[in-house]
């Protein structure tokens, strides 16, 4: 076999972008080769329930785009078509959309394998039974938008690291069960002894299993998303995995824009956080833009994060309507999300006051044309509030009026910093680092 090639084997596991739990690979008839004494797969092992089996949920939402596309084209109107011909024809399409719609937010899909392609990145210099052999980079697409890839085998997981982690659960388990039964009155030990055990490695795995569960309607409904531990995860990249971002649905938060009010009412969802606004209109714009940066605890203390958010509203209302301190309405005052053009690239990086990067989050990773109305990254890990924590965002701001005028505001504000202003680049501070000598 070629010297630093990993072949694929029977009994490795696999995974799809788009499923919720891994699953065997096999050799279902094997093709006289074997490695590590099992028998070698080659790209033609890619039928499913013979090779591959099924991944769980499926999160893809291309069977429902498929479908509404073919009631849209069974249902269209046709020259000739009469009065009510054409209405019971466009009701008949919104009703099998709507239920279409209905189905994919609020029902849990199965995963129904169709991989009509065999394996792609194989290793063409080695031919078993007629097709090239498959490694770890091979990857085989599903109809349904997935793609299926081998699990890496990680080199340097142990049982003694297993137990050392279930030991930390059931150690954090055994104290909050305790409490339960002896201090049930003592809600603040309470809350922190179940934050430490959330904390721990198998709560953080617990968590993400949960929120494989819901995510069908969490992130479509509320534009949230988990992003998981990958395959080549360390804990020197920890600040790239394990937390909740947001995603470009057309969620709750795009429909509802945002004002003062909502900062007012976040203690009820246990927030606790601190804020600061920069209002601007640029040079030439009918509109005025709310940039707004957040930064503190979530979840009582059982998270910690930050956000920043882009809206507008029209300038004829800023002026009707100004955003200042002495207008007793500013909390009612309200901003849309902005969209299309407006939308902005951003980078969030979340330090420690003593410069540990602990979160990292760019909108280009996920986003449609990399821009997005709102960056948030959320980390279910307790210890910090906001003024424990420093928020460097890095906005791309295309538009030569808009950058300056955020330059300006960032300038006026005092609490802000301007770290450094590079052809469409801005980069800014929230809160100071403390570095030890």
């Amino acid at each position: 076999m070629a010297e630093g090639i990993k072949y694929v084997v029977h009994g490795m596991k696999a995974e799809c972008s788009e499923g919720t739990m891994q699953n065997y690979i096999n050799a279902d008839v094997g093709h006289g080769v074997l490695y590590q004494e099992q028998p070698l797969l080659n790209a033609n092992d890619h039928e499913p329930q013979k090779n591959l089996t099924h991944f769980g949920d499926c999160n893809s939402r291309k069977i429902f785009e498929e479908a509404k596309k073919q009631a849209d084209e069974k249902y269209k109107a046709e020259e000739g078509d009469g009065f009510f011909a054409s209405a019971g024809k466009f009701l008949a399409k919104t009703a099998i959309k709507s239920a279409l719609t209905a189905k994919e937010l609020f029902s849990v899909r199965k995963c129904e394998l169709d991989t009509p392609l065999p394996w792609m990145f194989c290793n063409m210099e080695h031919m078993i039974d007629g097709a090239p052999a498959l490694t770890m980079e091979s990857q085989c697409p599903c109809r349904y938008g997935g793609v299926i890839r081998i699990v890496s085998q990680a080199e340097d997981t142990t049982e003694d690291t297993i137990e050392e982690t279930d030991a930390a659960f059931e150690k954090a388990k055994e104290k909050l069960i305790q409490t339960i039964i002896n201090e049930p009155w003592n809600i603040p030990k309470l809350h922190d002894l179940f934050i430490e055990l959330w904390g721990t490695e198998t709560g953080n795995k617990i968590e993400s299993d949960l929120f494989n569960l819901v995510s069908f309607a969490v992130s479509p409904i509320f534009a949230f998303e988990y992003v998981e531990k990958s395959q080549n995860a360390t804990e020197a990249t920890s600040a790239y995995w394990d937390y909740y971002r947001t995603n470009e649905t057309y969620g709750i938060q795009r429909r509802f824009g945002f004002m003062d009010l909502y900062d007012h009412c976040g203690w009820i969802l246990g927030m606790r956080l601190e804020t600061e606004i920069l209002t601007f209109i640029p040079e030439g714009s009918d509109k005025e833009y709310r940039l707004q940066f957040w930064k503190g605890a979530y979840a009582a203390g059982g998270a910690f994060g930050g956000e920043i958010g882009l809206y507008e509203r029209s300038a004829k209302d800023a002026e009707t309507m100004p955003y200042t301190e002495d207008n007793v309405f500013k909390d009612f005052i309200y901003y849309d999300c902005v969209s299309g053009e407006d939308e902005i690239k951003t980078v969030q990086q979340i330090y420690s006051k003593s410069g540990d990067l602990l979160i990292y989050n760019n909108t280009e990773d996920y986003a449609e044309d990399g821009d997005h109305f709102w960056n948030l990254a959320i980390k279910t890990d307790p210890g910090y509030d906001a003024e424990e924590l420093v928020v460097v965002e890095t906005l791309t701001i295309y538009d030569e009026n808009t950058r300056d005028a955020i330059i300006a505001a960032v300038q006026k504000n005092g609490t802000l910093k301007l770290v450094e202003t590079t052809g469409n680049k801005i980069v800014i501070q929230y809160g100071e680092f403390e570095y030890e000598d």
